[in-house]
Parts: structure tokens; sequence; C-alpha cells
């Protein structure tokens, strides 16, 4: 497996998993940072980006991102900061493609949110999900396997700060910031990678409530 995309969002808000990421009521993208790794490990490149909120997010969800409420007081992103540093979600989208294009496997702390939160905005859009399009590893699985390899019982799958923790040996610092924890999982999947535990899956393509 050549170049890997690792990738994280944060979002307005939690998601029904009954429902397709698109759907009414589902939380918007409202940043992301993804980085595509050789086959190595090392950085081929990345991009990372605020999105620009538009009326579509809604009169509530604007109102807590003005109020600083939800998922907004979780991820402190601001109505200022993502007015005027955020880009339309359309370019990110663009960005984003062109680095899933380059990459072979698409990699997250817990993918199936990330991909579940990518999925929704190209729908919004009008594109192609791109869901099946490459194999996906979780790199949260992942660390689990490696701490029990190490004798470390957490009882559950292992958050990213309990991973950075225990496999990295120090404080997660960025939490819940796209840059931030996308860091720590290029991190997380470098160690995962050296010690033979990353394992591609293939993602078959499904719809409905995904």
């Amino acid at each position: 497996m050549t170049h890997a995309l690792i990738v994280d969002c944060e979002t307005s808000g939690l998601f029904d998993y009954k429902k397709g990421a698109h759907e009414e009521g589902q939380p918007y993208m409202a940043s992301i940072a993804a980085v595509l790794l050789d086959d190595g490990g090392a950085q081929v490149s990345a991009m990372r980006r605020l999105i620009k909120p538009t009326e579509q997010w809604g009169e509530s969800t604007l109102a807590e991102l003005k109020e600083g409420l939800g998922a907004f007081a979780i991820n402190k992103l601001t109505y200022d900061q993502l007015m005027s540093e955020g880009v339309p979600v359309e370019e990110a989208l663009a960005e984003y493609d062109a680095l899933t294009d380059s990459c072979g496997g698409v990699a997250a702390f817990n993918v199936s949110y990330d991909q579940k939160v990518i999925r929704g905005a190209y729908r919004r859009n009008s594109k192609p999900d791109r869901y099946g399009d490459r194999p996906t590893f979780c790199i949260m699985r992942g660390s689990g396997d490696l701490l029990k390899q190490r004798g470390v019982k957490l009882g559950k799958v292992p958050n990213l700060g309990e991973a950075v923790q225990h496999l990295l040996e120090r404080e997660h610092t960025g939490a819940h910031t796209a840059s931030g924890d996308t860091d720590a999982a290029v991190e997380l999947y470098r160690l995962l990678l050296s010690s033979g535990l990353v394992e591609w899956k293939p993602q078959v393509a499904k719809s409905g409530g995904e």
C-alpha cells in the first residue's frame, strides 16, 4: 500500500447514525485536515482548512456557533474565525479530492466517523460521495490492538488522548481540532506501520443510512 491519507474533521454537531450523512439534522463539516504519506510514512503533502458557514447550516446551528454552544464549546471554533479564515466547502472538497486521488487508502482515528462527515459534505454539494473508492484503516482499532500487545488493558477501544498517552508517552495537545488530531493520528499511524499492524480493508459501497 502506497500513499496513505490520514484525515480528521470537526463538525457542527453529532450524527444520528440511523440517517444518511447528508439528511436533515445531520451535522456539517466545520474543519478538515488531511496528510498524505508515502509508503514509508513520510509526509508528501497536506491540507488544513476551516469551512466558511452558510445559511444551509440552519438557524439553530448558526446560533450555537455564534454563542459557542454545543459542539463549538468543545472544538472552540468561532463564527468570526470561520467567516474570516474559512473557505467554501466546495474548495475544501476539491483539495481533498486531489489528495484522495493520490492515495492508496484513507485512515483516521475512528475512520467511519470522518468518512461519514466527508460523505455528507459531498452529497450536499451534489458530488459523488466516493464511498468505497479506497480501502480504509482505523487507527483507533489499530491502537487498541497495539495496547493489548503491550499489556495495557483499558476494557474498550482507546480514545485519542488515551492512545497518545499510552503509545506515544505524552499528553495529547490540540485535542478536538482537525489539525491537532490529525497530527496525533499521523504519529500513531507511523507507529502502527512500524509495528506491522496496518491492515487495509476494502470499503463496500452502501447507500441509504450511510
